[in-house]
């Protein structure tokens, strides 16, 4: 079993009663959180501690990927809930000072709270049963997506790109590919929902899930010009919502 659970999906700033993008993806003998934006922390509170967490992955510094990892880590500091190793987290280079996080207090076992790693391009990390592996995209900063191998299944999470050959290659024959569709129009940092289905008909991707739409962006509509370019399975992600690879 293979599952991504959406933390949140509000793209660029969170809507009434939204979060920000993070997501969950668990197998039997893992989880892993994927960008942690503003208001994924308390989702990812109720489902599971963060002792359960065995690695955390940033696409890139927009803040709303990572504005809940701070507090997650201060949580943390405080005994929140305490793993029996460093949380390994990975980002783009010294993703740690950029977000603030080695502002925090100096107690106690402080510097074992997570192991800073840092991303670059065809990085491939192995988490207990799941494989990790990162490519650069085309978002104006340094930014990733990631691809996601376990038990014979796939996922593709674009984080933030426009339209690029990178990201074809990298939901290449996904089981399920998590694009970021930030704009309804057209952008240079972002696809809209209809090239996001000509990026996904291209991989030949099995499912295409539409994630992080600005607030107010008409959902039907959405779908609708995924549609257009893509004839396989399409779905919208909500912040809840669980999909089975």
């Amino acid at each position: 079993m293979v599952r991504l659970v959406v933390l949140g999906c509000s793209g660029g700033y969170p809507a009434p009663n939204r979060a920000c993008s993070g997501y969950l993806v668990e197998t039997a003998r893992s989880r892993i959180w994927l960008d942690a934006g503003s208001g994924t922390l308390s989702r990812l509170f109720a489902r599971c501690s963060l002792a359960d967490v065995d690695a955390v992955w940033l696409t890139h510094l927009h803040p709303d990927h990572w504005t809940d990892l701070p507090l997650a880590i201060h949580a943390l500091a405080i005994g929140a809930s305490r793993a029996e190793e460093a949380i390994a987290i990975y980002g783009p280079e010294g993703w740690a000072s950029a977000i603030g996080v080695d502002l925090r207090w100096q107690g106690p076992g402080d510097d074992d709270l997570y192991d800073e790693r840092a991303l670059h391009d065809d990085l491939v990390a192995t988490v207990r049963d799941l494989t990790v592996r990162s490519v650069a995209v085309e978002h104006g900063v340094e930014a990733y997506g990631l691809r996601i191998e376990a038990e014979g299944r796939s996922l593709a999470y674009s984080g933030d790109s426009a339209p690029c050959e990178a990201l074809v290659r990298l939901a290449k024959n996904v089981d399920l590919f998590l694009c970021a569709a930030g704009t309804m129009t057209s952008s240079p940092i972002h696809p809209n929902p209809r090239q996001a289905g000509e990026l996904a008909t291209a991989a030949g991707a099995r499912h295409l899930v539409l994630t992080h739409l600005a607030p107010g962006s008409d959902a039907a509509e959405a779908l609708a010009l995924a549609a257009s370019a893509y004839a396989g399975p399409l779905s919208l992600a909500v912040e809840g919502s669980e999909f089975e690879l």
